[in-house]
């Protein structure tokens, strides 16, 4: 499961897209769901989760690079209307950017034939 930080209080949660239990916010516009994503292990330590929570919760805001949401934004769009566009296209196992279309694996036994 996703630990994630609320990005308006700085609380713990579970699931970057879940409400936070503490101040009640859920993501639910493109830009606060690609904000949420960002703010979650997926992206940073939990040593380094627990200094932008702190951070939240003392008033600071968090300075997101737009084109960074920009770009989490049409992401998370593409995937909920196509849930396979970042699988790889022989053996389906996730990649990290639509730029891709083989895995390490997969590009590599290519690159070898």
């Amino acid at each position: 499961m996703t630990i994630a930080i609320c990005t308006e209080c700085g609380s713990t949660k579970f699931g970057a897209f879940s409400q936070c239990e503490d101040c009640g916010f859920t993501p639910s516009s493109d830009a606060e769901r690609a904000k949420s994503v960002m703010m979650s292990d997926h992206h940073y330590t939990p040593f380094e989760l627990e200094i932008l929570s702190e951070s939240l919760r003392t008033g600071k805001q968090i300075n997101y690079d737009p084109e960074i949401v920009a770009e989490y934004e049409r992401t998370l769009n593409c995937l909920e209307s196509d849930p396979e566009a970042l699988q790889c296209t022989v053996c389906g196992e996730d990649l990290d950017s639509f730029d891709e279309t083989l895995c390490p694996d997969c590009r590599e036994r290519e690159d070898n034939q």
